[in-house]
């Protein structure tokens, strides 16, 4: 079984060092990841928006791909059943978008 998406981040944010910057940077790449916008994570870390971004621009980055990352696989998961039950939209949602060929027409009845 894949591993749980908080677990991914958990992984992520412990790997940062122990200091002031890791600090900050543990909360940039935790808002990120779950979804705040520049100004919210700006506002919580101390730094205008612009500043944010000239400093933590990967972390940021990094924050927001795992989100994506992780809202995938909580769809797979509901499509899936993984122990719940399952969802007939998640399960279509996932056909089409995640498990269909790059050149397939997507969301199209014909």
């Amino acid at each position: 079984m894949a591993p749980k998406p908080a677990f991914i981040l958990q992984d992520q944010i412990e790997s940062l060092p122990n200091s002031e910057l890791g600090r900050q940077r543990r909360c940039v790449l935790a808002l990120a990841a779950y979804g705040a916008r520049d100004d919210e994570i700006g506002a919580a870390v101390g730094l205008d928006p612009e500043a944010l971004v000239e400093r933590h621009a990967e972390d940021l980055t990094r924050g927001r791909s795992m989100l994506g990352v992780n809202i995938r696989l909580e769809l797979l998961r509901a499509a899936m059943g993984d122990g719940r039950p399952w969802s007939l939209s998640a399960a279509i949602y996932a056909l089409r978008h995640f498990l269909s060929t790059p050149s397939a027409p997507r969301g199209r009845r014909g």
